[in-house]
């Protein structure tokens, strides 16, 4: 279990990380998210203890980080955004050196390495220099040290950076597996992957913790109303589907082959899709396809931090429909892509 409270972190004039407080419990995997230059980085290294804070205490199992020993120490793995390597190093002889720098077992050392290497798919590296590496096999070893003394707590600043687009699904998979017995932080710039592998998300922007909330909740609370695609072989007329409730709003194109494309809009907090299904069906309607869209993490993101509107950092994330419609036409706004242009 981790816990910061009021952690702050000042670099001369420059407040990088601004009382940010949080809670990450035993075997969540959670994804930390800002803009460049929020302080993602910034709070991983104090969290991995490679920085010391300015003011605020971290917490691991109750025990302060100050009061730390080396024994605790172990129980973190650490990759950072820049990659420490030796150059000069073999793969194998890079982590050797690193299975001894964190006190490994003497006779354990080999098997640990085999097998770290096996999970991040460096088993045919480990005889080559570490300097003629690709930057994705680069990544691996960074990777394959972090794990390398199987510790409790993993902080990933962009693990999969540089990666392939199967290295990253073969990463992802790793991370997923190791979040079943580990604590997981997982910074990245790709939201997708974030989408994909996290539980939690804490989101930070201009040093603030803006976002703390479980990715469901993040998603629903943002989604502002409800959207169906319809395709229709044929034609419908949209007044049928909008007799169905009063808050229900139809949009209709006809496309050059025929084929009639709606929009089907109403409330979040309503459902009418099966209603919707069998208006259609009753009035012989071919259905080519229907599915309703998924509010993304990108959006949210994108809501969050594109403007200079911070939230609350001393609370979870709270958002009613009407504060995210506000925010959405604030960013339209400046973004110039409002109403009436």
């Amino acid at each position: 279990m981790i816990e910061v409270k009021n952690l702050t972190r000042q670099f001369d004039d420059i407040l990088a990380v601004d009382n940010i407080s949080f809670r990450i419990n035993v075997g969540e995997i959670t994804g930390f998210l800002g803009p460049n230059g929020a302080g993602k980085s910034t709070t991983l290294k104090m969290l991995s203890s490679y920085l010391k804070p300015t003011s605020g205490e971290i917490f691991y199992n109750d025990q302060k980080m100050s009061d730390i020993d080396y024994d605790i120490r172990r129980d973190i793995g650490y990759l950072p955004e820049l990659n420490p390597l030796y150059y000069d190093l073999l793969v194998y002889d890079y982590l050797k050196f690193m299975a001894e720098l964190k006190e490994i077992k003497k006779e354990s050392i080999d098997e640990r390495i085999r097998y770290v290497a096996q999970r991040c798919g460096i088993v045919d590296r480990l005889p080559q220099m570490i300097g003629t590496l690709s930057k994705g096999y680069k990544q691996r070893v960074g990777l394959a040290q972090a794990i390398l003394s199987d510790p409790k707590i993993l902080i990933l600043d962009e693990p999969t950076n540089g990666l392939d687009p199967n290295q990253i699904i073969e990463i992802r998979t790793l991370i997923s597996e190791l979040g079943k017995d580990k604590t997981v932080i997982l910074s990245s710039h790709i939201l997708q992957e974030i989408q994909a592998i996290c539980e939690r998300i804490l989101i930070i922007h201009k040093g603030k913790l803006i976002t703390d909330t479980t990715k469901e909740e993040l998603l629903t609370k943002i989604k502002q109303k409800n959207v169906l695609r319809l395709s229709l072989n044929g034609h419908i007329d949209p007044l049928l589907i909008g007799q169905i409730d009063d808050s229900i709003m139809v949009t209709y194109e006809k496309t050059k082959n025929g084929i009639g494309k709606y929009t089907i809009e109403y409330p979040v907090e309503k459902d009418f899709r099966e209603e919707i299904f069998n208006t259609i069906v009753q009035n012989k309607g071919n259905i080519l396809e229907l599915y309703q869209e998924t509010q993304n993490l990108e959006d949210v993101f994108t809501l969050l931090t594109g403007n200079d509107a911070v939230l609350d950092s001393s609370q979870s994330f709270r958002m009613t429909e009407e504060e995210g419609r506000r925010m959405t036409e604030e960013n339209m706004d400046q973004n110039g892509t409002g109403g009436n242009q």
